[in-house]
């Protein structure tokens, strides 16, 4: 007997409440951020107290994703060329990473397209608010909240995947006639769970139809549309283009055109974002050196 809608929401919500908390540092980076009197030995401090944090940033800063000529061994070093943005990324990044985690490969297979899909209107949502004069030290939230929109249907294709599988491609309207629920509230509620903005947890909720008064509601609307019109999404590439409302170009201050424009190095820009998404989901140990 198929299961009934309430019975496939209890599942959702005992999975999303058995889901982990962010771990200390990452929450004290958070802090950290929104503080502008924050010191660099207090962040280096936050970091410290994860080690698997404290290897994942000296990978990066050594990674490609840099291609710097000399390789860094220290924290205090790494902040200096990261700066707290890229840092508060990268734990984030992480932190969702791990709670996402499968050692079943059939289950990794359904996920990764959807992580693919992510990363693209991640880095489309970030140029388009760069294009649109977003404060600079704001532009690298833009690509968290692209990497986040979807973050309702990987949950669903781990919370259903013994029960009702979810394959990754389904509408949102089909969502709600299988499941009683779509992966937009689903994903609102993960990050409630989480402890997110009400701004952020409105815009994942809404961003395939922005309301008026959450802005980043209608970067990531024109941002997930832009990875299938310019076929961005790799080899999970499905479903139809996504239509943008009209004033989405009113809200962004952008035209078609000029976002077009602003994404032409888009396929590039998303290979070598994946160097940074790698070594968010990565288990290489690296030890600083000091």
């Amino acid at each position: 007997m198929p299961l009934s809608h309430q019975e496939q929401k209890a599942i959702l919500q005992k999975y999303i409440e058995a889901m982990p908390t962010f771990s200390p540092a990452t929450t004290k980076i958070l802090q950290l951020s929104q503080t502008l009197t924050a010191s660099p030995n207090e962040i280096v401090a936050a970091i410290r107290l994860d080690p698997v944090l404290t290897g994942k940033v000296l990978q990066l800063v050594n990674s490609a994703y840099f291609s710097l000529a000399q390789k860094i061994t220290s924290l205090n070093r790494a902040l200096v060329y990261l700066g707290i943005n890229t840092i508060k990324n990268l734990a984030l990044s992480t932190a969702v990473m791990q709670a996402f985690e499968t050692k079943n490969k059939e289950l990794a297979d359904l996920i990764r397209p959807s992580w693919r899909h992510s990363l693209a209107t991640a880095v489309c949502t970030k140029n388009i608010a760069r294009a649109a004069n977003v404060p600079a030290n704001e532009v690298e939230e833009y690509f968290i909240a692209g990497l986040l929109h979807d973050l309702g249907q990987i949950t669903m294709i781990q919370a259903f995947f013994t029960t009702d599988p979810h394959n990754g491609r389904l509408t949102l309207e089909e969502e709600k006639a299988r499941y009683g629920v779509s992966h937009n509230e689903v994903g609102a509620d993960t990050l409630r769970r989480w402890k997110f903005s009400d701004e952020w947890i409105e815009a994942v909720a809404n961003y395939c139809s922005p309301k008026t008064g959450n802005k980043l509601s209608y970067f990531i609307h024109i941002a997930d549309a832009m990875t299938y019109r310019l076929q961005l999404n790799g080899d999970g590439e499905a479903g139809a283009p996504r239509d943008i409302i009209p004033d989405a170009w009113s809200v962004v201050g952008l035209s078609e055109e000029q976002v077009l424009a602003e994404l032409e190095s888009a396929h590039e820009q998303i290979e070598k974002a994946e160097i940074f998404l790698n070594i968010a989901s990565s288990k290489e140990k690296v030890v600083e050196q000091t």
